[in-house]
């Protein structure tokens, strides 16, 4: 036998161990050598062998023999199935660990690096905690020994091992998939927030929920940091300790930020969390400012500012909201916010400062009545959005996206304000609004700009590193391949939802949808022409709800899946030909056939300014529009950039609208186009830089983030004297 078979569960082997287990209490161990051994000769199985030897170095007193072999024991016995294994073996491992000096326990060293690893990350994020927790000893009480499921507590005042309850377990587990925030009065067992960390929620791009640890002792916060590795969670917020004699107030006072949610799974020994959270939310009840900021929105004062702004006798105050999920959102968000405030406009930017905050409704209202904004800008988000608004506050999308409230919402028109204005990044946005019964005075296009400060020709001595060069780059977050990304949607939108009939259902209408978008390699499809393909597997009589829900299901398959496949043939192909490509952005490791070109992910601002700098071609291959912020940033670079084309009647937003052709932009509309113009541009260095300049000259005049942000103004300025209301 090996260690792969199992004959340490078989009953034989309990009975033969419960035997030994009786005789070393009776003192009778004289007889245990010779029966083990004649155990042994009847076995092959190693496992066995190895736990019979250490009954036999409890006889010798080797402590330390005991350790190193059940280190080894614990690689080769699954920590599921521990719970079959005989007490006898248990009760080994343990004493022996307890037996040996800390100095000489391996098990300290693992300790030693866990505190260290997480004490250096408390000092980033809460310097004075750390502080106290370093000039006090680990709590006395508890040792920290190895088990099968790993470091445990060890009462040695109740000589007992410290576990999770089994109920408790069954409770966390109902909500641990949840980003609902969690909090725990002590460190229990310290199992169950270490179980929670282990199932940390982990939601669109990077979005983690908030756990609490409450301990007055700091002794016991010491060992927990003792016992696991918890820095990155302490780094990232997704774990804050609240300890020391002033535990309390201090999870209060970071709950009445607003940007951290208030807990609502709780593990408590008595009622401090729910008193703390109890108090918490009955200050947001007393503290509501509803009424306050209404009566200001509705007052003369407040129109009159409106009707200085419509004049441009001042300019407005503008609350710009936004969140740090998408890096196309938060980036895009800080490019106005910045070239507003060049405008002279106050700006207030709100984004959260880590993936566990929540900017809460009380956050919002405390910031309208302390800055008064007169309009509140937003990135592909609405009104919609943020439904507590005061109605007479008035909203601009810079829509770039159809995501969130602005697709699941029917009607639009009547969830926004007389003085709400959108601004859309492709046609096709703005035809959607006006559909969703918003009015066409209230929309309009424009494309999405850059800052020629942060993207700018670099001087010809500059060297940017080796990772950032190449022949041809693409700048956006891989994945591992179209099939990958159908099957990760079938399992978030369909699978994890629907059963039966429905499942089936759906499945067919999306594998058929699949394959449609697979048959010609060289002609996008769009949007509508996918709507259309699915709306014939539904019966005339099909409710309205029905066809609206499937239609958001083709929004979504033509986001996530769609995207890549059209990305990934250009992208191919140029491999198969044995061009030297630069990919850059997450994940793109995990595609078998691009993985050798990944680079990594590029940082906005420097490093993505050398990319477009020193790569001979960019390209820039979007599925829905050959308009992208992408090639207003490369040619303020300086860069080159050739673009994937669309046929007008479909493309979002159309580049030679913006750019002329040949002459300021290069365009292709088919693979072999793409190898072609690739071919030709490598060889021609002079031609390459001649468009480059010229599609420069355009971009620096026409859509620098400055130039858009004053167009936006004057569109909120017209939409303000058109209107009867101020």
């Amino acid at each position: 036998m090996s260690y792969s078979d199992n004959c340490w569960q078989s009953e034989k082997f309990r009975e033969f161990s419960d035997g030994l287990l009786a005789l070393i209490r009776s003192g009778n161990i004289s007889e245990i050598p010779a029966q083990i051994d004649a155990f042994i000769s009847g076995t092959h199985d190693t496992i066995c062998q190895d736990l019979l030897s250490t009954v036999k170095l409890v006889l010798q007193g080797d402590h330390a023999g005991i350790v190193a072999k059940y280190d080894d024991l614990r690689e080769h016995i699954p920590a599921q199935q521990s719970h079959l294994m005989p007490a006898i073996y248990n009760i080994i491992w343990f004493d022996s660990q307890l037996a040996l000096p800390r100095h000489d326990n391996p098990v300290n060293r693992i300790c030693h690096q866990n505190f260290r690893n997480n004490i250096k990350a408390l000092e980033q994020v809460n310097p004075q905690l750390a502080g106290k927790i370093r000039k006090v000893r680990a709590f006395e009480q508890y040792r920290i020994i190895q088990h099968w499921t790993g470091l445990h507590f060890f009462d040695t005042s109740k000589i007992c091992l410290l576990t999770m309850a089994e109920s408790i377990k069954e409770k966390l587990a109902k909500k641990v998939a949840e980003r609902t925030a969690f909090a725990i009065d002590g460190i229990c067992s310290g199992q169950e927030m270490i179980y929670y960390l282990k199932n940390q929620y982990k939601g669109l791009h990077g979005m983690a929920r908030a756990n609490y640890l409450l301990e007055e002792e700091l002794s016991k916060v010491r060992s927990f940091l003792e016992l696991c590795d918890c820095s990155h969670f302490i780094r990232n917020e997704e774990l804050i300790i609240f300890a020391g004699d002033n535990a309390e107030q201090e999870m209060k006072d970071t709950l009445l930020t607003y940007r951290y949610p208030v807990p609502m799974v709780r593990l408590e020994q008595g009622n401090k969390l729910d008193k703390i959270c109890s108090e918490v939310l009955e200050y947001f009840d007393q503290n509501n400012l509803n009424a306050t900021i209404k009566d200001y929105y509705q007052s003369e004062g407040f129109k009159q500012r409106l009707r200085q702004i419509a004049a441009g006798e001042i300019q407005p105050r503008i609350l710009i909201s936004t969140c740090r999920w998408t890096s196309f959102l938060k980036y895009c968000a800080a490019d106005f916010d910045r070239a507003f405030c060049k405008l002279n406009c106050q700006t207030y930017y709100l984004i959260e400062n880590s993936d566990t905050q929540t900017l809460s409704s009380q956050l919002h209202e405390q910031i309208i009545d302390q800055m008064k904004p007169d309009v509140v800008f937003m990135v592909s988000h609405a009104r919609t959005s943020l439904p507590y608004l005061p109605e007479l506050l008035p909203v601009i999308c810079f829509m770039q996206d159809k995501c969130g409230p602005l697709l699941t919402t029917d009607n639009l028109g009547e969830k926004i304000g007389p003085l709400d204005l959108f601004i859309c990044m492709l046609n096709d946005f703005q035809n959607y609004l006006k559909a969703k019964g918003v009015k066409a005075g209230q929309t309009c296009v424009m494309p999405v700009p850059a800052d020629p400060e942060m993207f700018y020709p670099l001087d010809p001595e500059q060297k940017c590193p080796a990772q950032y060069q190449g022949d041809i780059a693409f700048v956006k977050h891989g994945s591992s391949g179209p099939e990958e990304q159908y099957q990760q949607f079938k399992r978030d939108y369909i699978n994890n939802y629907f059963s039966g009939g429905n499942l089936e259902f759906l499945t067919g209408v999306f594998d058929q949808l699949m394959s449609f978008s697979l048959a010609d390699t060289d002609r996008c499809i769009y949007e509508p022409q996918m709507q259309q393909f699915c709306l014939q597997f539904l019966h005339g009589d099909t409710p309205e709800k029905a066809r609206n829900f499937l239609a958001s299901l083709v929004t979504t398959f033509y986001l996530y899946v769609y995207s890549a496949i059209w990305r990934f043939r250009f992208l191919e192909a140029l491999a198969q030909s044995n061009y030297q490509l630069a990919l850059f952005g997450n994940n793109w490791e995990q595609n078998s056939k691009l993985a050798r070109f990944a680079r990594g992910p590029v940082g906005r601002g420097q490093e993505l300014n050398c990319v477009y700098n020193q790569s001979k071609i960019n390209l820039s291959i979007n599925h829905a529009t050959s308009m992208h912020q992408r090639l207003v940033e490369c040619s303020l670079a300086g860069g080159f950039i050739m673009v994937a084309g669309h046929d007008r009647s479909f493309d979002g937003s159309f580049a030679p609208d913006y750019y002329t052709p040949e002459t300021e932009l290069v365009l292709f509309n088919s693979v072999s186009e793409l190898l072609d113009k690739t071919r030709y541009y490598l060889d021609h260095d002079q031609q390459r830089c001649d468009i480059a300049q010229r599609m420069r000259l355009r971009s620096l005049n026409n859509y620098s983030t400055e130039s858009i942000a004053g167009n936006i103004l004057n569109q909120f300025r017209n939409i303000l004297k058109e209107s009867g209301s101020i």
